[in-house]
């Protein structure tokens, strides 16, 4: 089993907070780097000036190997950067991912790392729908007790956005990658619908579906499930300055494996340092369970948010 921040943090939805104080009746604005409204690159239409974006984030726990009670503990680390630049009806973009992760226990033993740089475009056909791409490079290396592996591989991200007033909604595309050779560069193609509508000019809900095609990747040795997963995604301005975000999130066939359910809760909050300035944290819960193993994560993280 292979154990990634990157995964806990940031790409199984880590949370983040709607950025900046909003009029009433404005159109959504979120931090891009990880709140899970934000599944396509045409939602970057959302950029109407240069906006950076910063995140750091921690995450501990542990998993127990089924039947032996083989505990394994986890821990990981996730530094990112982002920035976007309107340009008419452009959004111009790039974000970059760093992420460690160790695991250790039982005779186990596993450090991995992996960086993952994403160019984006945002093009506005109209006023109410955008499109948008992405290409995603990932590189990284595996170390085992045996020696290390290392991985390079691209995958590419399309999807569609409508939007007026208080709702929107979302589609989005990933392609897949297969490597018969290196199984951490193995990605499912994964499809994604996303909605939300404001029910109050302050209060935000959106709901959003995730299929993952693992059998698309599975080795001879290997049969995988397509992995699901749903969200209930709540987003509120609490006042002027100060925003939450709250997530819930529930997988079946997490990571392909027939049987393993996962659920995520993630917490989040933030307030305006200054008009164009933002601090936020985030926090989250993931535990699961399958017919090898059951685990329990917590996951911590500082943004950082400045439009100039």
């Amino acid at each position: 089993m292979k154990f990634s921040a990157k995964c806990m943090l940031l790409s199984v939805s880590a949370v983040s907070i709607p950025a900046f104080a909003q009029e009433e009746g404005a159109g959504f604005e979120n931090f891009l780097l990880s709140s899970p409204s934000i599944v396509s690159p045409s939602q970057h239409y959302q950029v109407t000036a240069g906006r950076f974006e910063a995140l750091a984030g921690l995450l501990s726990g542990s998993y127990e190997v089924k039947p032996g009670g083989t505990e394994i503990d986890l821990e990981g680390q996730s530094l990112a950067a982002a920035y976007h630049q309107a340009l008419g009806q452009m959004v111009l973009g790039a974000d970059i991912h760093y992420d460690t992760s160790k695991q250790e226990g039982g005779g186990f033993d596993l450090e991995g790392s992996e960086t993952a740089i994403r160019p984006s475009l945002a093009f506005a056909i109209s006023p109410i729908f955008s499109l948008g791409a992405s290409i995603n490079i990932f590189s990284g290396e595996d170390d085992y007790p045996t020696g290390s592996e290392s991985y390079n591989y691209n995958t590419f991200t399309v999807g569609g956005t409508l939007h007026q007033g208080p709702w929107e909604a979302s589609l989005a595309l990933s392609t897949a990658n297969e490597d018969d050779d290196k199984s951490s560069a193995n990605a499912p193609q994964t499809i994604i619908v996303h909605g939300r509508y404001k029910v109050l000019p302050v209060l935000a809900l959106g709901l959003r579906y995730d299929q993952a095609d693992y059998p698309g990747i599975e080795q001879p040795t290997q049969t995988l499930e397509t992995e699901t997963s749903y969200s209930l995604i709540l987003e509120s301005a609490v006042s002027d300055n100060s925003r939450v975000e709250v997530a819930f999130r529930s997988f079946s066939n997490s990571s392909g494996i027939d049987g393993s359910d996962l659920t995520q809760i993630f917490l989040s909050g933030g307030f305006d340092l200054a008009p164009n300035m933002e601090l936020g944290a985030q926090l989250q819960f993931v535990s699961g369970e399958s017919d090898t193993s059951e685990s329990s994560i917590t996951g911590y993280a500082l943004t950082f948010a400045m439009i100039n």
